[in-house]
């Protein structure tokens, strides 16, 4: 082994292409899952989840959610890669009445989303929704608390009246 670290420790060329090698590896098993995308999830897909689970309609309207992604975090498991998506949603209920847009039930909320590669793409499995005290910011990381706090500062995007607009076709 000795002659093996000295052979090493005088080898420029062997030491760069035992770190080339070494971080080819790294990468390979941290972002290589099977075919898994090391990308956040559609936001199509997550604001349509959100929509039939965060704000039921209380005038029977349609929800409509704009997510804001804040961070994402991949995680190898037994079962297959989990991915957990911190998202700022902002839904709203929208009806028609008298051919006007009228709103409904709404919420900005900051959530932690959970989905499963499945091969052909991601399962959304659950979500958890920060409760209203200042305690329930506690289950997500500093970094995405901080970018919380810009998010709620923010103007509410105009995203969910525009999906309203096409859907009811106005």
């Amino acid at each position: 082994m000795k002659k093996y670290t000295l052979w090493f420790r005088h080898n420029p060329q062997a030491r760069a292409s035992a770190v080339l090698a070494l971080l080819a590896l790294l990468a390979g098993g941290f972002w290589w899952s099977g075919g898994l995308p090391a990308r956040e999830l559609s936001r199509e897909q997550v604001g349509a989840f959100l929509a039939g689970t965060l704000v039921k309609p209380s005038s029977g309207g349609k929800v409509f959610c704009v997510p804001d992604v804040l961070g994402t975090r991949l995680r190898e498991a037994p079962a297959g890669a989990l991915v957990r998506e911190y998202v700022y949603a902002r839904c709203q209920e929208y009806y028609l009445t008298a051919g006007r847009l009228e709103l409904g039930t709404g919420a900005s909320v900051p959530v932690i989303i959970t989905a499963r590669w499945a091969g052909a793409g991601y399962s959304l499995i659950g979500f958890r929704a920060a409760a209203d005290d200042a305690g329930g910011l506690e289950m997500f990381p500093p970094l995405i608390r901080r970018r919380i706090a810009a998010a709620e500062r923010l103007p509410d995007p105009p995203g969910p009246s525009a999906q309203a607009a096409a859907y009811f076709r106005l």
